[in-house]
């Protein structure tokens, strides 16, 4: 990894880490071999989505990119997880993506138990804040970037195809 990125301490006897200083966005990364990363120093999440999107591109060509580092398993497996043995109204934050979250639905008037998307911009915190309503241009801006994100769309491809069929499903009803 270090003939790869500038500015790497890697030393597995020391430190099971790979501490990577980086200059833009001015931050440290801890990168474990099992895909964990840990960063440090950012000022706010745009800069964390930023070094840890600089980061995957970078590794990628080594053949440590998303599939390799960041996932064990593949998202739909994940998400039969969450389904299978989640607890109902659970919520699991989505990799990658801060305010889009998978929340497991329970079964329900004869409609079998499936998931669902949530999207609540996070807090400084990385908390939801749990909105019920717009406040401000600000607030709907926030929304507005989540909907955009590319992972919102595969999430909702998996869900699609691992959520059970209802019967209303098959006979196309409309609202």
């Amino acid at each position: 990894m270090s003939e790869v990125l500038e500015r790497v301490i890697y030393e597995p006897e020391i430190f099971p880490a790979a501490i990577y200083y980086m200059d833009r966005p001015k931050l440290t990364m801890l990168i474990f071999q099992n895909g964990k990363t840990i960063i440090a120093g950012a000022k706010s999440e745009e800069e964390i989505a930023e070094a840890y999107q600089k980061t995957l591109t970078t590794l990628e060509p080594i053949g440590l990119g998303k599939s390799k580092v960041i996932t064990s398993m593949s998202l739909e497996e994940s998400l039969r997880k969450v389904l299978q043995s989640g607890k109902d109204w659970q919520r699991v934050p989505v990799k990658g993506a801060p305010g889009i979250f998978v929340l497991k639905a329970p079964a329900a008037r004869g409609r079998p138990a499936s998931l669902l998307v949530e999207i609540n911009p996070v807090g400084p915190d990385g908390a939801p804040t749990k909105r019920r309503g717009l406040r401000n241009l600000e607030e709907l801006n926030e929304y507005r970037k989540l909907i955009s994100e590319d992972r919102l769309e595969e999430i909702l491809k998996a869900i699609e195809k691992i959520n059970p069929k209802t019967s209303g499903e098959e006979e196309g009803l409309e609202i």
